[in-house]
C-alpha cells in the first residue's frame, strides 16, 4: 500500500525530474538559436527559401520554449508541439525540394529536422508523463487527507 510518505517522496522525485527537463529545454533554446543563425546563412545563399517562413517559425518556437522555461510547463506544451509538427513538415519539404543545395546545407536541414523531432519527443512523452504522474499522486494524496 502506498503511504503518504511514499507518495510525497514520489511527488518530490517527479517534481525534480520536471525541473531537470525544464533545464534541458533551456539548453534546447540555445541550440535553437544556433540553428537560427545557420538558417540565416543558408537563406542568404538560397533566396527561394525565404518564402517558406522557416526562420520566423523557428523564432516563434524559440519564444514558446522561453515562455515554458520561465512560466512553467502547464498549457504551453500543445502549442510547442503544434509548432514543431508544422516545422517538421516544412523542413522535410525544404530538404526534399532543394536538391540543388550543396552537401553542407542539405546536411544542416537533416540535422535540424532531427533536432526538432527529438525536441518533439521530449515534449510529447517525457514531460507529460511526469506531469500526469504528479497529478495522479496529488489526487491520491488528497484522498488520503480526507
Amino acid at each position: 500500500m502506498l503511504t503518504k510518505e511514499n507518495l510525497e517522496s514520489m511527488l518530490t522525485e517527479n517534481t525534480e525530474a520536471i525541473s531537470v527537463y525544464t533545464e534541458i529545454l533551456k539548453g534546447k533554446v540555445s541550440t535553437l538559436n544556433t540553428y537560427n543563425n545557420g538558417i540565416s546563412d543558408i537563406m542568404g545563399d538560397y533566396p527561394n527559401l525565404q518564402k517558406t517562413h522557416i526562420q520566423e517559425d523557428s523564432e516563434a518556437l524559440r519564444d514558446l520554449l522561453v515562455s515554458i522555461c520561465h512560466n512553467g510547463l502547464e498549457g504551453s506544451l500543445e502549442a510547442v508541439q503544434g509548432k514543431i509538427n508544422e516545422m517538421l513538415g516544412a523542413v522535410s519539404s525544404i530538404a526534399e525540394e532543394e536538391s540543388s543545395m550543396s552537401d553542407w546545407p542539405g546536411c544542416y536541414w537533416i540535422q535540424y529536422w532531427k533536432f526538432l523531432r527529438d525536441l518533439r519527443d521530449l515534449i510529447t512523452t517525457e514531460v507529460p508523463l511526469y506531469q500526469a504522474s504528479n497529478l495522479a499522486i496529488a489526487k491520491k494524496l488528497a484522498e488520503l487527507a480526507d
